[in-house]
């Protein structure tokens, strides 16, 4: 009698994770460089990136996106309207400054937030947490470097993990291109 609840006990739980199994989701969202746009290239250095720029760019999907909101979505969502320009700089040695008129925000190389690989520049962040809906985690890359017209192209993957409901595990991934106008601010 014993062995036959233990043999229910694990049947159930390979039909529990069976199911668990089915109702996980996995999303991909990937777009190409878009044809139209002047090609892309590396830059010489990280510092032929530093500038001021348009904060409204151009997608390559259906999508509109912000500078700020690319590189510091939190603050944007406590505005009440976005800003018209976003500067970049290095005003020190391992420091990047992204300032508008409401404000700066700074990565530091040596806690790993940026760093430049032959001419392109990195930003790495990531956040999680819980909600009334679930938890989840998230980790972004955002590439910064120029097209053959000057902009500032910005290419962001993005890498999510969930669980929906604290029980259904989900994975979400993407990658997005945008583009900005160098501007004065």
């Amino acid at each position: 009698m014993r062995g036959t609840r233990v043999g229910r006990g694990r049947l159930a739980f390979v039909r529990a994770c069976g199911a668990l199994l089915l109702l996980a989701g996995c999303a991909r969202e990937v777009h190409q460089y878009p044809h139209v746009w002047p090609q892309a290239f590396q830059a010489r250095d990280c510092a032929s990136l530093l500038g001021t720029y348009e904060n409204e760019g151009e997608g390559s999907g259906l999508r509109k996106e912000s500078l700020v909101g690319i590189l510091d979505f939190e603050r944007l969502r406590a505005r009440e309207r976005p800003a018209r320009w976003v500067g970049l700089s290095m005003p020190a040695g391992g420091l990047l400054e992204v300032r508008d008129p409401v404000g700066r925000l700074r990565f530091v190389a040596e806690r790993g937030e940026f760093g430049c690989d032959q001419g392109t520049l990195r930003v790495w962040y990531s956040d999680g947490g819980a909600g009334d809906v679930g938890v989840a985690w998230g980790w972004v890359t955002v590439d910064l470097t120029k097209d053959a017209d000057g902009w500032l192209v910005v290419r962001i993957d993005e890498k999510s993990l969930a669980l929906l409901g604290y029980v259904i595990p989900a994975h979400i991934s993407g990658t997005r291109w945008y583009r900005f106008r160098p501007t004065a601010p």
